[in-house]
């Protein structure tokens, strides 16, 4: 029973105590700030897109820890198919192919920021 009540008092005050996201994070102590100093590794090509998702998708992807996947994690968990951006999941939701409109919804990706996940993708050896 006090289980029960626990996890509603969290799962009501949760959202409230670390933002809804789909804002831009910028205070030291925020999931973008904990990415950039706890993710690291995989190619050139990836560190750039990683800048990426943490600047501007951890904000509405905060619950499902995105923007601390590896290289190898986007790969196994489906979002990338390997020199394949059509093909992937990830580049289909960021170029609006996908069927959802482009991500992220509040701050469009620029053309060089969309290109980087291309070159990162078309990097990947499958």
């Amino acid at each position: 029973m006090r289980l029960g009540v626990f996890l509603s008092l969290v799962t009501t005050l949760l959202p409230t105590l670390v933002g809804t996201g789909c804002g831009k994070l910028n205070t030291m102590n925020s999931v973008a700030s904990d990415a950039q100093l706890y993710a690291g590794g995989g190619t050139s090509e990836f560190r750039a897109v990683q800048t990426v998702v943490i600047q501007k998708c951890a904000s509405c992807h905060y619950h499902t820890e995105f923007a601390y996947y590896s290289e190898q994690d986007f790969i196994d968990l489906g979002f990338v198919v390997p020199q394949d951006p059509p093909g992937s999941l990830l580049y289909s939701r960021l170029d609006g192919s996908g069927g959802v409109g482009g991500m992220p919804v509040d701050d469009a990706l620029t053309a060089a920021e969309l290109q980087a996940f291309e070159d990162w993708i078309l990097s990947l050896t499958p």
